[in-house]
């Protein structure tokens, strides 16, 4: 190419950063504007607006004997690389990044998107005020973000209510969320502080308690989903499998659902449950015209459930496109089920029995 070509395609590149930069504030918080025409958004309450599909992290950084131990943070060509690949799901309105026990590799990830662009919107689980201290200094010495839109608490964090609601009340956070509550946890917690979320395992065979959807009914809050493809096992993948299989590498807490299918009922029953999927899967495929996999049916009948707000995807930057799947799970939230099709797959459900506020493993 040319010199004025390279020149040219450098002005652009430079003009491109910096016109993510200046979306950059002091307080990164979620915009529903997108490229999708808000397809991926939900209201929580009045106040509060973030992503029905939430793009987890800690999947993107899978080392499990170490999780959390890593000191060193990564080459900045390889921040940058994970950060673009980050930026391009916000471009879509997959732009709500939430995790756990950051280690130094992934702060380095989220220093380099924040470098780039205030687009994206970051959701963090602690258990403790000291943790929440923590992070919540080193996102803003290297991140410039001086207070959190939506921080998730864990079940410890009953111990330090009055540390958590100073937080609160000085507005360094504004929403809180919880992680893994029964419902005796939820009554404890909102008397000290309102939460707006209520996050655990929750998929087609796990289902928040009864008391605990009449609590988010009374309260105005809403269920975030974990686990709502089991680890991968409630795909096209696994249709037909005759065995249960091993715990695939690939996902972190596979183990974890293959127990509780196995509380719920047996692998025959699961797999009676994917062949249900799989023909609504079929009719979806027929009537529009492309398609549509077990995967897509089983996240947007979650997401269709009561009192569901969100859930939480793990992402795999750094992998490639074969592990991307931005579209397939957009897509998946403009699928209209019909009265067949949920009939269909409540027939299949009721062969197990019912998990009520998921198994708090995490």
């Amino acid at each position: 190419p040319s010199s004025s070509s390279s020149s040219s395609s450098s002005s652009a590149a430079a003009a491109e950063k910096n016109g993510l930069e200046r979306e950059h504030t002091s307080t990164c918080h979620f915009s529903s504007g997108s490229s999708n025409n808000g397809i991926n958004v939900v209201e929580i309450t009045p106040e509060f607006k973030t992503c029905r599909i939430l793009n987890g992290l800690w999947t993107s950084f899978l080392d499990f004997s170490r999780w959390g131990m890593y000191n060193e943070s990564l080459p900045k060509h390889v921040a940058d690389q994970l950060a673009m690949e980050m930026i391009e799901y916000d471009k879509m309105g997959l732009k709500c990044w939430i995790g756990e026990d950051f280690d130094a590799r992934v702060m380095s990830a989220l220093v380099a998107h924040r470098s780039l662009t205030c687009v994206g919107f970051y959701s963090i689980i602690v258990e403790t005020p000291q943790q929440l201290g923590y992070e919540m200094r080193w996102m803003s010495k290297h991140m410039k973000l001086d207070r959190h839109e939506w921080v998730q608490l864990g079940p410890p964090a009953l111990q330090w209510l009055d540390s958590l609601k100073q937080w609160r009340d000085d507005g360094k956070v504004i929403n809180y969320g919880v992680e893994d509550y029964n419902v005796e946890m939820l009554r404890d917690i909102s008397g000290a502080f309102p939460i707006v979320s209520v996050q655990q395992e929750l998929n087609l065979i796990v289902r928040p308690s009864m008391a605990s959807v009449e609590f988010c009914r009374q309260h105005g809050c809403m269920f975030v989903a974990y686990g709502v493809l089991l680890g991968g096992l409630l795909s096209d993948k696994y249709l037909g499998q005759a065995t249960r299989p091993m715990p695939d590498s690939d996902h972190s807490k596979q183990i974890d659902y293959l127990a509780s299918i196995d509380q719920w009922g047996d692998w025959q029953a699961f797999q009676h449950l994917l062949r249900s999927l799989h023909r609504v899967a079929q009719r979806k495929t027929k009537q529009l015209g492309h398609n549509i996999s077990i995967s897509q049916v089983a996240l947007k009948y979650t997401l269709d459930l009561p009192l569901v707000a969100s859930a939480i995807i793990g992402v795999r930057l750094g992998r490639g496109e074969a592990h991307n799947h931005r579209d397939d799970n957009l897509k998946a939230l403009s699928l209209e089920l019909t009265d067949e099709d949920k009939d269909d797959i409540v027939r299949a459900i009721g062969e197990g029995s019912f998990i009520g506020d998921g198994l708090a493993r995490t």
